[in-house]
């Protein structure tokens, strides 16, 4: 089998009383681009600061390419890392920032030009390099820091919120041409954010973290589709979390109206968790549908969405059934899924 880029194990990290990771295991291909979601203080930044030795480990062990890292210094490690700070020397133009550990470490002067004018093509800053940090914009430094980080050519780069600083139309640009960097420059990112739509967006692997703890590792598509507990469907979205009676077989009582579900449940009350695009709502009485009040609409692109209060007191989002139908404020209606959807639906 092929040997993880990044391997963790058993990893767990302590300040005091307080656990920032809890004895953690992860394997990252080659190439990959990974995320760690979650919110503040769950401990994502003590893990990349772990991967990159600025933060030595309680116990556990770190793997890079098959090697024990450990122990070994940031320096002797094949890492880099980008801060939201972009960390940019300021006396420096953009070609000498991109060009310093190259010439740090005595490289020849034609194989850094050559280098630092690739990175500057990848980045798309050709043109700039003689331009100093404060004439730049946000996305700019951010690109000229990513330039910087992989000139050496790491096995892994580390960003800690790159995005974080900026401003929402430019992080979705820069989303994109981060996911285009990555790819074209095939050294695997780990990526720290507490946003679920930079995560989803760019990752082929997330790791979603709540309180020191991996809680669910997997692709965007698993994840979406099975977040497996209450904490990864509410931080990545899923709103539609409500509450069933097993009845047997594949049937469940969900405020008063019987559904399918996803497998035999009978004597249980359990969660099940919808998708909003799966669940659609009309005006229309309808055999084996739940009946709710309108409580709240919303257009997404053109798309009615539509939040139902249920007799049980639970909401319950979905989608207009029928394009042309009117849906009034306050109006009853009938929330159906197809039986596919339905026996795929997550339980919690």
């Amino acid at each position: 089998m092929e040997t993880p880029v990044l391997e963790l194990r058993n990893l767990s990290k302590s300040y005091g009383e307080t656990k920032a990771v809890k004895n953690v295991s992860l394997s990252v291909k080659e190439g990959e681009f990974v995320s760690f979601l979650g919110p503040s203080g769950c401990g994502k930044t003590t893990m990349l600061r772990m991967i990159a030795g600025l933060t030595s480990a309680d116990s556990g062990s770190v793997f890079l390419a098959g090697e024990d890292i450990t122990h070994l210094p940031p320096e002797k490690r094949a890492v880099n890392t980008v801060f939201q700070s972009y960390a940019l020397f300021p006396h420096m133009n953009v070609w000498k920032n991109i060009a310093y550990g190259l010439k740090i470490k005595g490289v020849a002067k034609d194989e850094i030009k050559r280098r630092v004018s690739e990175a500057l093509e990848l980045v798309r800053l050709s043109g700039v390099e003689k331009k100093y940090p404060d004439q730049l914009s946000g996305g700019q430094k951010q690109r000229v820091a990513i330039a910087r980080g992989i000139i050496n050519r790491p096995k892994i780069l580390l960003l800690d919120e790159p995005l974080g600083a900026l401003d929402l139309q430019l992080r979705r640009h820069l989303c994109e041409e981060m996911k285009r960097i990555q790819k074209e420059s095939r050294i695997t990112f780990i990526y720290i954010t507490h946003d679920r739509d930079e995560a989803m967006n760019m990752s082929d692997k997330m790791v979603v973290m709540n309180a020191g703890e991996f809680v669910r590792v997997g692709t965007v598509q698993e994840i979406y589709d099975d977040p497996q507990n209450m904490f990864t469907a509410r931080f990545i979205g899923l709103s539609n979390i409500v509450t069933a009676e097993g009845l047997g077989g594949r049937s469940v009582r969900i405020a008063g109206a019987v559904i399918d579900a996803a497998e035999n449940v009978a004597g249980e009350r359990l969660k099940l968790c919808f998708k909003t695009e799966d669940v659609f709502v009309s005006t229309k009485e309808s055999a084996g549908a739940i009946c709710g009040v309108v409580d709240e609409k919303s257009y997404n692109g053109g798309i009615l969405k539509v939040t139902c209060a249920l007799a049980n007191g639970e909401r319950i989002t979905g989608v207009r059934a029928d394009k042309s139908e009117t849906i009034p404020d306050g109006s009853t209606v009938y929330i159906k899924w197809q039986p596919s959807d339905g026996a795929s639906a997550a339980r919690l």
